[in-house]
């Protein structure tokens, strides 16, 4: 029991340093969370040998990671996250843009299934070794018109 207590005590501890971290290495952020001039928190340009490490990811959006739609919606209107916000292994905030996203199974809008989408990162950047990509998991609901796909012994 108290060990229990002691882990989830050093879990909270460790996400306050984390978010401490990604807090001071935002001050030279504008109140709009964008970069000022003199930062370089944009993709890397073309030809550009420097790959970015990313340490961390912040978490999505509330909700933004479990979704639920209708049989029939189409890929674009499913509106994945072009852009996620990021700490590199400096320890520095900065928004990755160009993002994009695979899903496994491969997303079939006309076959209710769950689909983990799992973001990619555009060239230029890679996470750390121990850093796995966010993940969108997305629910096509079954058709109210068509029951026999909710309840296959109809």
């Amino acid at each position: 029991m108290k060990r229990n207590h002691l882990e989830k005590a050093a879990s909270k501890a460790l996400a306050i340093l984390l978010i401490l971290a990604m807090c001071f290495s935002s001050l030279g952020m504008t109140a709009a969370g964008e970069a000022t001039d003199d930062e370089a928190t944009e993709t890397p340009l073309a030809g550009e040998s420097d790959t970015i490490t990313i340490a961390a990811f912040a978490e999505l959006a509330e909700d933004a990671d479990v979704r639920s739609v209708p049989l029939g919606t189409v890929i674009e209107e499913l509106k994945l996250p072009e852009e996620l916000d990021a700490m590199d292994s400096a320890g520095d905030a900065l928004t990755v843009t160009g993002v994009t996203w695979v899903s496994e199974p491969e997303y079939d809008g006309g076959r209710s299934a769950i689909y983990a989408f799992t973001a990619v990162l555009p060239e230029g950047y890679e996470p750390d070794a121990d850093v796995e990509p966010p993940q969108i998991a997305v629910t096509v609901e079954p058709s109210i018109e068509n029951p026999s796909i909710e309840n296959p012994s109809i």
